[in-house]
């Protein structure tokens, strides 16, 4: 059976974490807007194949509702909100223990 032992959590260093993650969501969604245009393609012909299959090609890569780059757009934004989390979670942190310093203290503690 596993042991469970305490788990020392440090609010800044929650933020810190928060930051990382942020900044590699900005970093990745400006990605994104630079080379969205390059995920689509102009049917190299004017059959009614070539034209098909741009078109197909197109809704699945860059512009249909479930298209990768939505699903990589929503990836980007979990990782804002998983951000967004973790900030909510250190104010927190942060509250909880000087709440918990307070009872102490109010306690006869040091």
């Amino acid at each position: 059976m596993p042991v469970v032992k305490d788990i020392t959590v440090s609010p800044d260093k929650i933020v810190a974490v928060a930051d990382v993650i942020e900044e590699q969501a900005k970093a990745l969604e400006r990605k994104i807007i630079e080379h969205v245009d390059a995920l689509s393609f102009t049917p190299p012909a004017g059959d009614i194949v070539s034209q098909e299959a741009a078109e197909a090609w197109n809704t699945v890569v860059s512009s249909g509702e479930h298209s990768y780059r939505n699903r990589v757009l929503a990836y980007v934004y979990g990782l804002h909100s998983l951000a967004d989390q973790l900030r909510a979670a250190g104010r927190r942190y942060l509250t909880d223990d000087e709440d918990n310093a307070a009872t102490v203290r109010d306690a006869g503690g040091s």
